[in-house]
Order: C-alpha cells, then structure tokens, then sequence
C-alpha cells in the first residue's frame, strides 16, 4: 500500500509540476517586481490599465516568441521574456492589492509613472 502511495504521488507531482509556471517576485524589502525566465517552465501574462483581465493590455511578460517580438499585442509599455528586458532606467514597483490584482507602477527612466495591474496569482513576495 506505502508503495502504491508513493507512486501516485510522485505521479501527481510530475503531472502538476509539468504545468508550473514561472512567477513574478515582489522583493519585500524594495517593493521591486522582478521576472527571471526559466526555460523549463511557461510563462505568459499581462499588465491591465485597470484591475480587469478585459481592460487595455498594457505590458506583456511571455517565455514565447510569438508573444515578446514585435510587440503583437500592442502593448503600450511593451512585451519581454523577462524585466532584465526592459530599457534601461525602467523598473517596477508594487504600490498595493486591489482585489485578486496586484498594483504595479511602471516608472521610466525619466521617472514618469504608469500603473499597471497583475493577476496576483503570477506573483510571489518574497
């Protein structure tokens, strides 16, 4: 029985660990939001102008090609694989929770900032 449970389990860890996807860090301390691209995991979502997944699509982040070069979604702020992409001078901040949204500011090298909002669940505090 111990051996058939340990089988299952693995085979549900394997099973869940193929559909992980790479997370967004918030670093605790700074407030800084980061992305690292990891190969061997997807990852693909957006910052809204507003705290609704139907609102304006305002930055892409996506481990695929086809969603980062040349810009298909016409993001305002851009489309990257991860933010070591993002122009140099550009970073984001977390300003707060909104809901089931994380609320980011994207300031740019001129200190000029845009808020964005994240689904929360593509996003770990650390």
């Amino acid at each position: 029985m111990k051996t058939l449970f340990a089988i299952l389990f693995i085979s549900l860890l394997s099973f869940t660990s193929s559909f992980a996807q790479t997370k967004a860090f918030i670093d605790k301390n700074t407030k800084e939001f980061f992305l690292t691209a990891n190969i061997r995991q997807d990852h693909k979502f957006f910052g809204y102008e507003k705290p609704d997944i139907k609102a304006k699509k305002m930055i892409t982040f996506s481990v695929f090609t086809t969603d980062v070069e040349g810009n298909p979604y016409k993001c305002p702020l851009g489309a990257y694989y991860e933010t070591s992409g993002l122009p140099e001078g550009d970073k984001i901040m977390f300003v707060s929770m909104v809901g089931t949204f994380v609320k980011l500011n994207y300031i740019n090298a001129k200190n000029e900032t845009t808020s964005i909002y994240i689904k929360r669940k593509f996003i770990e505090f650390m």
